[in-house]
């Protein structure tokens, strides 16, 4: 009886169950996941705020519930199914490698901030672990509900007007957004939400990586989820993403070139909803601009409303002179940097705070160490870190993530090429028109300059070349080190150079981060007797801004040695900051106006001198802004440079080939050493046709004009530098045995560097920096300004022209020509040697393209005269004519001379082929001239 009975009740208390969970069920599908599983994990407080929750804890088992034969599952349900739910801003549902993502209703038509990062690379092009992508053109994106699809719409926020207004409408009918894509809705979720299919869009080409891989596409089978994370304000999306090829296009750093897989981060997030007002840009402090065009705005000159990117900082007490800020800017030093670097990295980040707290902020940036065992990704929008990459590129990026409609800062993750510490860059066991763009400015092609600019520059952000160059300004000072001093007092130097050059390029790097653009006339402010002077009382630092490329300060053998890299903030960072940063009151961009103007007022002070990356292209005026210069002289830096060079050049075999060491390091720091001679007098060539720039107003207390001619005799002596250091044999004649003795490296593998000669190729190299020179002096830009230089300056006051330009180079390169009358030359004692004669017959063919009108610029592809960018001044073309017949009538005389049968000058048959090769070029040269210019 108790039997019978305990089993009726079971059975009944059964179907009660059932019938219940059928009924709740039908309700919305409760799982069986408890509360404390799906609940979002809090967020940790104090120094690890921002850290997510582990995975265990983000995750919960989702279960359909039990149902009888007679009760069928809802879509949502069925396809949810022993899936893992991810808690989150739109929440995942994740099972092995397939993923659903939930866009809840309230969350349709709200604006998502979406960036996208390399976590893994592939060491080659841009696909570098850490890189940020799409530097300068951050994404907006909405989810858009259109029948059965879900649409992924990229918002158009270049373009507004007033909410409301008329002009509003006008905008909404001329500028349109792009729809990306279109996915089905797979299930409606039961708060009212949708489920789509991710891979639709994210196991894509979606940011056109291809356009790197040249000749491999996106393999979708190939394709997985390499992590996906939940967190309140954001979701973070790891995809593992395959590019395929024939196997044609070779890639070194992956094992099979038909295949080449690599992790894009994708970060997603609301844009922000907060106090933050948006600052108004003025051109006199250089900052990252978000430009935006306004059509309700109808009383400036213009539509453009330029906002500068900064992050957002509030005094946690307004009253205060001096206030800490209510959110710091938090960096983290990611783990991946070596022990050893760690200060210098963090004294880098920190000496920001230096300026900050003149802004009235105290402690406005705290650096932090990331653990070593923590399971936050360093591309999680959360997150500012600084990141150790082992790419084999050797460069920086200080790049940041911005509210395309406010220029506020969201995020930003400087990485730094390991590199840096590997001074013996290959590179420079020779030369290539490329090495010589990268230390003279960059190729460019100036014509690209009137076009659009497109969306990736809107805020002026770019790759920062800082380590590419910082690299070989390293490189020098370790010669110089090596060369010159004891071993033990050498690596005490050394390890005293890294660590100052470290804490530098962290100093540029994050002011980037902050906002800051490239200050290139920073080192301009203080002579090289200033900057190295042995008295504290009287040594100014290198720099006014460590947004400059700043050179290693290396001083001839006797010299006091200052500080090989500034260690401090220039009074050029505090004012930048003081711009960007100080609350000056008011409640609107506008409100703010008078305040900034007053701030920004103070660019004619000399030491607040600005110019950027747009005002230092090759072509460009200003002899002072320049990357990898010191001083206020250029031609004092190229001596400086120039002697420096001549005393370590002797020194390099003994001291790079002890304790059995090959002579390959020999010919790297000979190129090094050659590099620096060059680029030193390459900045005082542009002295000839400059003109010095300002930035200020003309009503600034100390207001300088917009333009300045450079003083005639300044520009007399850079002619008279470069005749001497440049033009000149004697600054490349070394003992026989030295060149022979530069000797490439003997590897042949991957990576290994591949040089046409495995000797060293001398005349190659001297001629590519000549060419340089005269590349800058003939430049088609170089002439007109000193043909319109003449209308600059007082008729009363000394000017140099385009024909003393002219006269003084030919006169100067051609002097054998005007000097020979007596002696007897031979093979082995030439009249003109080789080296002169390669530069004659390159100036002559410049001479020659001038006197046909076709002028020269220096292009995207090469550093080669262009006769396609430009077409010749007049009276540089007629001054081009006249000096090949004056050459020309001079070398007639010397070559009849030296037939004379009782004449005193025997030529050798070099420079007597040379001199008839002349006469044959002009004479073909001025046909066809006749030819050109006939009506």
């Amino acid at each position: 009886m108790v039997r019978t009975f305990f089993l009726k009740n079971l059975c009944i208390s059964i179907v009660w169950c059932v019938a219940l969970e059928c009924v709740l069920g039908c309700c919305g599908g409760i799982t069986t996941a408890t509360a404390e599983e799906i609940k979002t994990d809090p967020v940790v407080q104090d120094s690890k705020k921002n850290e997510p929750a582990s995975v265990a804890k983000q995750s919960s088992s989702v279960k359909s519930p039990t149902s009888t034969a007679s009760t069928s599952e809802s879509s949502f349900e069925k396809l949810i199914k022993d899936t893992k739910r991810i808690e989150g801003l739109l929440p995942l549902y994740r099972k092995e490698d397939k993923l659903y993502i939930e866009v809840p209703n309230r969350l349709l038509e709200k604006e998502f901030f979406v960036s996208i990062s390399i976590a893994q690379g592939i060491g080659d092009r841009s696909l570098l672990g850490g890189m940020s992508w799409g530097d300068g053109d951050d994404w907006v994106w909405v989810f858009r509900k259109r029948a059965d699809k879900l649409q992924v719409v990229r918002k158009n926020v270049r373009f507004f007007a007033k909410s409301g207004s008329p002009e509003a409408n006008a905008v909404a009918n001329a500028f349109t957004d792009s729809i990306l894509f279109s996915v089905p809705i797979l299930a409606k979720t039961p708060a009212g939400g949708v489920l789509f299919d991710p891979e639709k869009i994210f196991f894509t080409d979606l940011p056109k990586i291809s356009k790197q891989l040249s000749g491999f596409s996106f393999a979708k089978d190939r394709t997985n989820w390499a992590s996906t994370k939940g967190f309140e304000d954001n979701v973070e999306l790891r995809v593992a993403a395959t590019y395929s090829s024939t196997g044609k296009s070779v890639l070194e750093t992956v094992p099979d070139s038909r295949a080449a897989t690599l992790t894009v981060h994708y970060s997603i997030s609301l844009l922000p909803q907060n106090n933050y007002r948006p600052r108004l840009t003025d051109a006199r402090v250089g900052y990252f601009v978000t430009a935006l065009k306004n059509f309700s705005e109808h009383t400036g000159e213009e539509r453009f409303v330029r906002y500068i990117n900064r992050w957002h900082l509030e005094k946690a007490d307004p009253k205060a002179e001096i206030s800490p800020p209510k959110k710091p800017i938090v960096f983290w030093i990611e783990r991946t940097v070596p022990y050893k670097y760690r200060q210098a990295i963090r004294d880098g980040i920190s000496a920001w705070n230096d300026a900050y707290r003149k802004a009235g902020f105290d402690s406005a940036i705290e650096v932090r160490q990331q653990p070593d065992k923590t399971d936050w990704d360093p591309e999680d929008i959360n997150f500012n870190t600084f990141r150790w990459i082992t790419s084999g590129r050797g460069f920086a990026m200080g790049p940041s993530r911005v509210n395309p409609r406010t220029g506020q800062i969201l995020d930003a993750d400087i990485i730094f090429d390991a590199d840096f510490v590997k001074h013996w860059r290959n590179e420079f066991e020779t030369f290539t028109p490329g090495n010589i763009e990268l230390l003279t400015g960059g190729h460019v092609n100036q014509q690209a300059n009137t076009k659009g600019h497109g969306h990736v520059a809107s805020c002026g952000c770019g790759q920062c070349g800082v380590y590419s160059g910082h690299a070989f300004q390293t490189a020098l000072g370790m010669a110089a080190l090596a060369a010159t001093t004891s071993p033990v007092v050498s690596g005490k130097e050394r390890e005293k150079l890294i660590q100052q050059g470290l804490k530098l390029v962290a100093m540029h790097e994050v002011g980037h981060t902050l906002g800051l653009r490239h200050n290139f006339k920073g080192s301009s402010i203080a002579s090289l007797k200033q900057i190295n002077s042995a008295k504290t009382r009287d040594r100014r630092p290198a720099t006014t801004s460590v947004m400059d490329y700043v050179p290693v300060n290396i001083v001839p053998k006797g010299e006091f040695q200052g500080p090989y890299y500034p260690s401090q903030l220039g009074a050029y960072d505090f004012w930048a900051i003081d711009y960007g940063y100080r609350p000056v009151g008011g409640n609107s961009p506008e409100s703010e106006k008078a305040a900034l103007r007053k701030i920004a007022s103070r660019s004619g002070e000399s030491d607040l001198a600005f110019a950027t990356d747009e005002d230092t292209m090759p072509g460009d005026p200003d002899p002072l802004s320049n990357r990898y210069d010191l001083g206020d002289d250029p031609i004092a830096f190229a001596q400086q440079r120039s002697k420096v060079v001549q005393e370590l050049i002797p020194q390099l075999i003994e001291r790079f080939t002890a304790d059995d060491a090959g002579y390959e390091r020999v010919r790297q720091a000979f190129g090094v050493l050659l590099s620096a001679h060059g680029q030193a007098n390459y900045f005082a060539s542009r002295l000839i046709g400059g003109l010095h720039s300002s930035r200020s107003h003309r009503e600034d207390p100390q207001a300088r004009a917009p333009f300045r001619v450079v003083d005639a005799g300044q520009q007399r002596k850079a002619m008279s530098l470069l005749t001497e250091q440049v033009f000149s044999d004697q600054s490349y004649q070394f003992p026989p045995e030295f060149y022979n003795q530069l000797v490439s490296t003997r590897w042949i593998h991957w990576g290994a560097v591949d040089v046409d000669r495995p000797d060293y190729p001398v005349h190659e190299a001297v001629l590519m920096w000549q060419k340089r020179m005269l590349q800058q002096l003939l430049d088609t830009r170089t002439l007109t300004r000193l043909a319109d230089n003449g209308l600059k300056v007082d008729p009363k006051d000394d000017r140099f022209t385009s024909a003393e330009l002219l006269r003084t180079l030919t006169d100067s390169i051609y002097s054998e020509v005007y000097k020979l009358e007596t002696g007897e030359y031979s093979d082995r004692a030439p009249a003109i040697s080789s080296l002169r004669r390669n530069l004659q017959a390159e100036t002559l063919s410049a001479l020659g393209k001038l006197a046909l009108g076709v002028g020269s610029r220096i292009t995207l592809s090469s550093v080669s005269f262009s006769s396609r960018s430009s077409v010749a001044a007049p009276d540089a073309r007629s001054l081009a004519n006249y000096q090949l017949k004056r050459l020309q009538k001079q070398v007639v005389k010397v070559l009849k001379q030296s037939e004379q049968k009782s004449s005193k000058l025997v030529l050798d048959d070099a420079t007597r082929a040379h001199l008839e090769s002349v006469i044959r070029r002009v004479d073909a040269i001025l046909r066809a001239e006749i030819m050109t210019s006939a009506p």
